[in-house]
């Protein structure tokens, strides 16, 4: 069973001037190149949050995989309980905690380590953390990037991780 045609007129109604002006802007006034555009646009967004969730998934358990290795080492038993992150961090892991909790789930590591997003590992590979986490184990999540590689200048996360900052979030893509 095919899907129902779209009717343009309806949607031109219901689609705020605003959210449509730049593609009928781009395509000179023309309607049908305008929601073609549109939704050209919603495929390639769609396409950009695929890759983002995957680098997300891809980088929290490489960094999670090699704290884990870190903390088996020393016999302790979480490095999300023993870690040596400020109050912003510990309480990304409070929050990132209480919603594995949700509907009397345990907060198991996974579900824990799952909860939080890609800001709070970008933040855990910043320069503030060079000592205490780059250097004994985050930086083996990375095994191609020099040990003492951290760009210099404005930035203060490392280029793999500096510039993602669209997981979970609307990706402007064209328009």
């Amino acid at each position: 069973m095919e899907p129902a045609p779209v009717d343009y007129e309806r949607l031109r109604d219901l689609l705020p001037a605003e959210r449509l002006g730049s593609y009928l802007k781009a395509s000179g006034g023309d309607w049908d190149l305008t929601f073609a555009l549109y939704e050209w646009n919603i495929e390639a967004s769609a396409a950009a949050l695929s890759l983002a969730a995957l680098v997300e998934v891809g980088v929290r358990n490489a960094l999670d995989a090699r704290r884990t290795d870190w903390a088996r080492q020393r016999n302790v038993s979480d490095w999300l309980e023993h870690n040596p992150l400020d109050s912003r961090g510990r309480a990304d892991i409070q929050k990132a905690t209480q919603r594995a909790a949700r509907v009397g789930r345990k907060p198991t590591h996974g579900r824990v380590v799952a909860e939080l997003n890609l800001g709070p590992w970008r933040y855990l590979v910043s320069r503030r953390y060079y000592t205490a986490l780059w250097v004994p184990s985050l930086r083996h999540a990375f095994p191609l990037m020099a040990l003492g590689e951290i760009p210099q200048g404005r930035s203060s996360n490392f280029p793999t991780l500096g510039g993602c900052h669209c997981s979970g979030r609307r990706v402007p893509v064209a328009a």
